[in-house]
């Protein structure tokens, strides 16, 4: 078993230094380079989201369609935020600003109660979002 895995190693000086001479001002030349940028990142989710699909599937991809054009979206974007991709029940949102990605955050937990008034925790209806 233990010949099947490659050892990793560190790279010798000889390697770093064939390294820095073929990336050296290459940046201004043309070359790709790689541009960074600071973002917040949001992770939202729906808590018991394999429960209320296991309860009632298509009514919770509803109620929960509904939830992301009527609500979600728009809050999202009233902060400047982005979603980067829908996974099921859960999205990361990323936002230039953590003070955006908190104050979104804040406001959808703080909403959620009053969009789920009237069912109670127990039923299979009910979704409430984790941030």
């Amino acid at each position: 078993m233990a010949g099947r895995f490659r050892r990793l190693r560190a790279p010798t000086r000889r390697e770093r230094a064939a390294s820095r001479r073929s990336t050296k001002g290459k940046g201004a030349r043309g070359a790709v380079t790689a541009s960074r940028r600071l973002a917040a990142i949001l992770a939202a989710d729906v808590a018991g989201y394999s429960r209320l699909m296991g309860a009632d599937e298509e009514g919770t991809l509803e109620r929960l369609k509904a939830l992301r054009s009527e609500f979600l979206d728009p809050k999202i974007a009233e902060h400047r935020g982005r979603i980067v991709k829908t996974t099921g029940d859960g999205m990361p949102v990323e936002f230039a600003s953590v003070v955006d990605a908190v104050r979104c955050a804040v406001e959808v937990q703080q909403a959620m109660p009053e969009r789920d008034a009237g069912t109670a925790a127990d039923e299979p209806d009910r979704t409430a979002h984790r941030h």
